[in-house]
């Protein structure tokens, strides 16, 4: 029998969270839906990807469990980024609607190209030196 707490990693919540991000999903959309919290997600991840820096022939069963999900999540990210590419890049290309091939084309070059087609702005205080902010509450929730 095991000892310690039982781990929240199954087969289930895996499929629940890949099966999520394979339609777009983000992953801290995709960790709520299967029941973890997103940090719980991230530290699967982490753990993933330490695995997979061990030899595969070296790797406890617990690593290739955390290597394998790691690996099939990377996968359904890059499945569905290849999509929308896909899709960005056929309505640029191929639709009649010049307005919405020149939106698609834009948002392509801005996401992609950031560095040459986006404007970036830097705001700074007197001299140049860095801007103070200070929040205030103005209400409170509170019952009490």
């Amino acid at each position: 029998m095991p000892i310690g707490r039982p781990d929240l990693l199954n087969e289930a919540k895996a499929k629940v969270i890949v099966d999520a991000v394979r339609t777009g999903t983000t992953l801290d959309t995709a960790a709520a839906w299967a029941g973890v919290t997103a940090e719980t997600l991230r530290r699967w991840r982490r753990r993933g990807e330490q695995a997979l820096t061990v030899p595969p022939g070296r790797r406890s069963p617990t690593d290739r469990k955390y290597a394998d999900f790691c690996g099939v999540l990377d996968q359904a990210l890059a499945e569905m980024a290849v999509r929308m590419q896909e899709l960005v890049y056929a309505t640029a290309t191929q639709t009649e609607d010049r307005a919405l091939a020149f939106r698609a084309a834009t948002w392509y070059l801005m996401h992609r190209e950031r560095d040459d087609y986006t404007t970036r702005s830097e705001v700074t205080g007197k001299d140049g030196d860095p801007i103070e902010l200070t929040a205030r509450r103005r209400w409170c929730c509170s019952s009490a």
